[in-house]
């Protein structure tokens, strides 16, 4: 795997790097700051390093530049923590964003803009609350989705009717949050549950 260090101005913000390897997991950098101030990053798996004129090396502590690599939160050895595994997909079928995909877990998936949601769709939608406009549910025991309306004086439409209570959600159902409608594209069902 082959990662240049990019010369553009450094923001200071944490950049996420899909590697093209098809091992399906992210790689990620992050800056550590010693006392001169000099920008370094550190390797956390024990990953070759190639340099860009084509030469491998293991990277040394005296390195000005390091690439750290280090799975996701949750993540172990064994596999993703129960609350990283896929049960489903949202997929933005209508409004801004349409074709964006929204991975969701077990349990509760509070849907908003503000990136501390579990499904954040900021894709420009500004009918969508910030916090909790929607939630979907997977119970993990009965194998079965359901939404439900969240805290925001905006509606949440299923099939054109308003949810105002839970309501089961089957496969392919569609929902809409302002201007955004979502279809719900299961993976665990009766057929299928990672427990």
């Amino acid at each position: 795997m082959i990662f240049k260090k990019n010369n553009t101005q450094d923001d200071g913000k944490t950049r996420r790097i899909d590697p093209q390897d098809g091992e399906g997991w992210h790689a990620a950098t992050r800056k550590i700051s010693d006392a001169d101030d000099s920008d370094k990053t550190q390797l956390l798996e024990d990953t070759e390093v190639t340099t860009g004129q084509g030469e491998s090396s293991a990277p040394s502590s005296n390195d000005q530049n390091k690439t750290t690599l280090y799975r996701g939160e949750g993540a172990s050895e064994e596999g993703a923590s129960e609350q990283e595994l896929p049960v489903g997909w949202l997929i933005v079928i209508d409004g801004p964003g349409k074709g964006a995909s929204f991975q969701l877990g077990y349990g509760h998936n509070a849907i908003g803009r503000d990136a501390d949601q579990r499904i954040s769709i900021d894709l420009g939608d500004t009918s969508i609350s910030r916090q909790r406009h929607a939630a979907v549910t997977y119970d993990g025991k009965n194998r079965k989705f359901y939404i439900s309306h969240g805290e925001g004086d905006n509606l949440v439409y299923l099939n054109e009717a308003p949810v105002l209570e839970p309501k089961s959600l089957s496969a392919y159902d569609k929902f809409t949050i302002g201007q955004t409608t979502l279809l719900l594209l299961p993976l665990c069902n009766d057929s299928f549950d990672w427990e």
